[in-house]
């Protein structure tokens, strides 16, 4: 009974040593996804003549105005909840 102990112990280790392993390996990838993600966004702005600046400011117009969409959507649920109400 003791050596089936000792030896699913160690096999138990060995696996949570390899999982680390491995999961190390995988956020060391996803870094550099993101690196080559941010880089193809740049050359393909340079190729389109889009300047870094411009780019950001049309993103955070989208945001801005997908937030508003959001708030006036919640808005109109509220008030049919409120007419259902009287």
């Amino acid at each position: 009974m003791r050596k089936e102990l000792t030896q699913v112990r160690k096999k138990k280790e060995k696996l949570l040593l390899r999982l680390k392993a491995t999961q190390d390996e995988l956020y060391r990838l996803s870094l550099r996804e993101e690196e080559l993600e941010n880089q193809e966004i740049v050359a393909i702005c340079r190729q389109n003549h889009i300047t870094l600046e411009a780019l950001a400011e049309k993103i955070r117009q989208e945001k801005t105005a997908r937030r508003l969409e959001k708030k006036e959507l919640q808005e109109d649920e509220t008030d049919e909840q409120s007419k259902e109400l009287e």
